[in-house]
């Protein structure tokens, strides 16, 4: 572990696109610990897609210094498209 003082608690920011899968490791001050970006290979089907957002939440978290169990929350960003002038969005 590494030490990071009084920046506790921690969080993973999960950004799944259709081409990649962004992850990032951020303090509670927003301070970034790390970032990974990973390929979506979405035509290799949806078990595929998670694999690689485990993988992804893994190394950004092995490559910020702590641990899985340091982490307060993960943040999932899904694909999403606005529909209309209502601004309401639905999963992509």
């Amino acid at each position: 572990m590494t030490d990071f003082g009084d920046e506790a608690p921690f969080y993973v920011g999960v950004d799944v696109g259709g081409t990649n899968i962004k992850v990032g490791v951020v303090s509670n001050f927003g301070n970034s610990l790390s970032y990974v970006r990973v390929p979506t290979e979405a035509e290799k089907g949806p078990q595929q897609g998670l694999d690689s957002i485990e993988t992804a939440i893994r190394r950004a978290v092995e490559e910020s210094g702590l641990t899985l169990a340091e982490q307060q929350a993960v943040e999932i960003a899904p694909p999403t498209c606005c529909v209309g002038e209502s601004g309401v969005t639905r999963s992509g």
